[in-house]
């Protein structure tokens, strides 16, 4: 049972909320002075929107305080000043890792924008297409298939827990768990596999996990250990745990 339990908590919260990030508090930066408090505002454009994060960070350490929190932000889609669509993330806990709303130092994809939401089990992947319409799936880091047309993230690293992102349709594939840890993507000889961390050498044998895209599940399957090659390893974004694209803190 406890493989499912990521799931499990993500859409928990979905039904607790109503919507992931829906809005209970307005951000006002009279609540948030300095020294108690530390900001960070950015601004960037996509298409015809400005998206707008506001990330607050705590930097008090005080348990009796009501108001306590790790970090806290907003998350906002605007078009001509006006609010399009709005998250409010009342507290992203570390919990060991990163944590915070992260966006990559530079977008992978030209029809959309892309961002990520670390906080202990409750994980996000925001995607905004140029229309403006929002999707939200589970995953943190990702990577984008060479012809641009999928999306795949792990929950989190060496999770069991995989999203798979049709981005010409919009859509999500499938998003589940299994019995392995995934490791790193690959697009090799017109399929997409990724390694099993940890695991150890057999016969001269390891084993990867195919994606399936009929059956939409994974498949293990046994290769030579040096089938796969490193020119086919796909680049990673949003990756604070490895060093990657973005900033892994909070703000």
């Amino acid at each position: 049972m406890k493989k499912y339990l990521i799931i499990f908590l993500y859409f928990l919260s979905l039904t607790a909320f109503g919507q992931k990030g829906l809005t209970k508090k307005v951000f006002k930066p009279s609540d948030y002075l300095s020294p108690n408090y530390k900001i960070k505002k950015s601004n960037l454009i996509f298409s015809k929107f400005t998206i707008e994060l506001i990330r607050v960070k705590s930097e008090s350490n005080s348990t009796n305080d009501p108001n306590t929190f790790d970090c806290r932000a907003w998350l906002r889609l605007k078009e001509k000043d006006q609010i399009v669509k709005e998250f409010y993330y009342p507290n992203m806990e570390p919990v060991g890792s990163c944590y915070g709303i992260l966006i990559p130092k530079k977008q992978p994809l030209n029809n959309y924008f892309l961002v990520s939401k670390h906080s202990d089990y409750d994980i996000d992947i925001i995607l905004i297409n140029e229309q403006g319409k929002v999707q939200i799936i589970p995953g943190t880091y990702f990577y984008i298939s060479p012809n641009k047309k999928y999306l795949i993230s792990n929950f989190v690293p060496g999770s069991l827990g995989i999203s798979v992102f049709d981005l010409e349709s919009n859509t999500l594939i499938f998003s589940s768990e299994g019995n392995d840890p995934f490791g790193d993507w690959y697009y090799q000889d017109g399929n997409y596999f990724a390694t099993i961390n940890e695991q150890t050498v057999k016969n001269g044998q390891i084993e990867i996990l195919s994606i399936d895209f009929k059956s939409k599940k994974i498949v293990k399957n046994k290769v030579k250990y040096n089938y796969p090659k490193i020119k086919n390893k796909l680049k990673i974004f949003d990756d604070g745990f490895k060093g990657g694209d973005s900033e892994c803190n909070c703000p």
